[in-house]
């Protein structure tokens, strides 16, 4: 069965999507059968990250009431053999419980399933959840970001899988006026190690207007996401 990777947020603008499509590149690109599943219903970003927001027509929600089979709702990218993108609704978010059958079934079809959860959004099923799985709370690290990063901590607690804090968006101009925490004092804040951090990268994705080919990841941005996609797996 393949493996879950939780992709959650307590609060908006910490750049949960972004790491969600960086990471599922990676797993990808190391040949492993990547699903990135957008929970987000009509905000949901990673479609247009990866450029092919064109393309989706229909999604898991379609599954879910039989007006399709699941391949139809599961698209590969252009060009990325091993990487396929499903949404859970195009017009609605839809409630997570809903999903732990299609899930179960997809887990037999991939190695790796990456969940891109609604910002602040409750626990997935914790039926499904193993020790193996993955929780990534991404957060900024300045105090607007960490309270409700914590509060979410708290809620996820219960899990089975294991609760990993990712710092995003780390700005060394913000840093040095202490309006940002390093990475050693957000560890000690949130009692728990952290990944990252995750530099401020400029023009981060370039976002596709047409859906011609998906956005890569540059040599830098390889690089950076390595570490944190090696620090899970």
């Amino acid at each position: 069965m393949g493996k879950i990777w939780t992709i959650a947020s307590g609060s908006g603008g910490t750049g949960k999507s972004s790491i969600a499509v960086a990471l599922a590149q990676i797993a990808a690109g190391d040949r492993k059968k990547t699903l990135l599943l957008d929970a987000a219903g009509p905000f949901r970003t990673c479609d247009l990250f990866l450029g092919i927001q064109s393309l989706v027509t229909v999604d898991l929600t379609d599954v879910l009431v039989d007006h399709v089979k699941m391949d139809s709702a599961i698209y590969s990218l252009p060009g990325s053999p091993f990487l396929s993108y499903a949404c859970t609704s195009l017009v609605t978010c839809l409630p997570l419980d809903e999903l732990s059958e299609l899930i179960l079934a997809l887990q037999g079809k991939f190695d790796l399933i990456i969940l891109d959860l609604p910002t602040g959004s409750d626990p997935f099923s914790a039926s499904l959840m193993k020790g193996e799985d993955r929780i990534l709370l991404v957060t900024r690290p300045d105090p607007f970001s960490l309270r409700p990063c914590e509060a979410l901590m708290q809620n996820y607690r219960s899990m089975p899988a294991q609760i990993v804090p990712v710092v995003n968006l780390e700005d060394r101009a913000l840093l040095r006026r202490k309006m940002q925490y390093d990475s050693d004092t957000m560890s000690l804040l949130l009692d728990s190690r952290v990944l990252g951090p995750v530099p401020r990268i400029p023009d981060f994705f370039t976002l596709k207007a047409n859906g011609e080919e998906a956005a890569s990841l540059s040599w830098k941005e390889q690089r950076i996401f390595r570490r944190i996609y090696e620090g899970l797996a």
